[in-house]
Formats: structure tokens, C-alpha cells, sequence
């Protein structure tokens, strides 16, 4: 079988939203045999982020928000979150890729195209992120994080309007979130959110306004890791 489409590219568009959703990228046999490089790596590449030990990324990328990576399980889901937003990035090339003997089903799922991405859009002729937007083969990932990245505080002593319009924003950034599996991003977002509900008094508006700092501030991330370059408006 071939893992080329007919541009020359991996296809592992779908591969990389249903296969490592249920069984993992770090153990799935046909990332470890793309695993090159002596662990130990305290700078990796991200460029080249197939070539390294899941526990070097993962230490490299945490190391970015002054954090320690997770553990067992939590490892697990985190990394495969991680590895969906490199692939967007840095999709494997086909020069690295093995001969492997797969089953049926791997077939399938590796024959979706894999969206480009540039700056802003995922190919030519594509929209941008749209507040709201769900999961689709040309999901513009980048520009969520750009607006996850650039979400405003709530003024401490807002009228209940002003809050209501706010939350009714969050909620629907965060159902793009999770449509996408961007578990790790969405935990504070889905915080702040609760702090927000039920008739929220100062406080509440302050520790809402917390959460979101954090929210912000692992978009940024992100898209860091991504090698995104970007500019916050105003």
C-alpha cells in the first residue's frame, strides 16, 4: 500500500484525529520506528518532532510554560494532544516515512489528506477560524489559538449584560476546543467559564479573570511550539 497521496504528502489527516485518539501515539508502531534520536534530548527540533522520544518533547514543551509534564495516563493524552498540533505544523514527509504492513482499517484511516496550513488558513481558498466552528478536514487551527490567545478580560464591575455577552463567546470558543481535542488548552477556559455562571458577584469576575490569563497564556504556548509567529492586536 502506499502512505502518499497524490501530491507527494502523508496522508494522516483523519489517521491523526481517530488512531491516536484510541490507541496513542506513543506506542503506536508506526511513529516508534520514526523515533531516531538518542534519549536525552534537551532541545529538540520540533521541526523533526517524529525523530524524538515523546518524554523529550514533552519536557521541552512544558519547560516552555515553567511547568513539568504529566505523568501515566495524563502523559499519554497529552502527548497525543501535542502531537496533533505538530502534525498541523510539521507533517511527516514522505522521505521518512517506513514500509509498514497495516491492516485494512490503518489504510483507510491514512488516506485523508492532511490539511497545508500557512499563516492564517489551512490551504488557499479555505475561511479563517470563525468563532464557534467545529471540527472539519480544513479546521483552521491556528487561527482558534490566535483568538483563544486574545480573549479579554471581564471588567470587574460589568453589568450582567456585558457578562452574559462574554460567557456566550467562551462557551462557544470552548466548544471549538473541544470538538478538536485540545484538552489541554480548554481547562482553564472551561473554569473560567464556571466562575462566570449562576449570577457571578467581583470575585467571582476576578478568579474568571484568572483562569483566563492562564487560558491565554497556553495558546500563546501553543502556537509557540507550532513556530507560529504572531502579533496580539492592540
Amino acid at each position: 500500500m502506499s502512505y502518499i497521496d497524490n501530491n507527494g504528502k502523508f496522508n494522516h489527516g483523519k489517521w491523526m484525529r481517530d488512531r491516536t485518539l484510541n490507541e496513542g501515539p506513543v506506542n503506536d508502531p508506526m511513529l516508534k520506528s520514526l523515533r531516531t534520536r538518542v534519549k536525552g534530548e534537551k532541545f529538540p527540533n520540533l521541526k523533526f518532532w517524529w525523530e524524538y522520544e515523546p518524554s523529550d518533547i514533552m519536557t521541552y514543551v512544558y519547560w516552555h510554560q515553567g511547568q513539568l509534564p504529566p505523568t501515566g495516563k495524563s502523559f499519554e493524552k497529552e502527548y497525543a494532544n501535542i502531537v496533533k498540533q505538530l502534525h498541523v505544523k510539521y507533517p511527516i514527509p514522505s522521505s521518512a516515512l517506513p514500509k509498514l504492513d497495516v491492516d485494512d482499517r490503518t489504510e483507510r484511516e491514512l488516506s485523508v489528506d492532511a490539511p497545508g496550513r500557512n499563516e492564517n488558513k489551512i490551504t488557499e481558498g479555505t475561511k479563517a477560524y470563525e468563532l464557534g466552528d467545529m471540527w472539519s478536514n480544513d479546521f483552521d487551527y491556528i487561527g482558534m489559538l490566535k483568538f483563544g490567545a486574545q480573549v479579554t478580560d471581564i471588567e470587574p464591575f460589568a453589568d450582567m449584560m456585558e457578562v452574559d455577552e462574554q460567557l456566550d463567546t467562551l462557551n462557544r470558543l470552548f466548544n471549538s476546543f473541544e470538538d478538536v481535542n485540545y484538552h489541554r488548552e480548554k481547562a482553564d477556559l472551561g473554569n473560567a467559564i464556571e466562575w462566570l455562571e449562576d449570577d457571578p458577584r467581583t470575585e467571582d469576575i476576578e478568579k474568571a479573570n484568572e483562569f483566563l490569563a492562564l487560558f491565554r497564556k497556553k495558546c500563546a504556548s501553543t502556537l509557540d511550539v507550532m513556530g507560529v509567529k504572531w502579533t496580539p492586536k492592540g
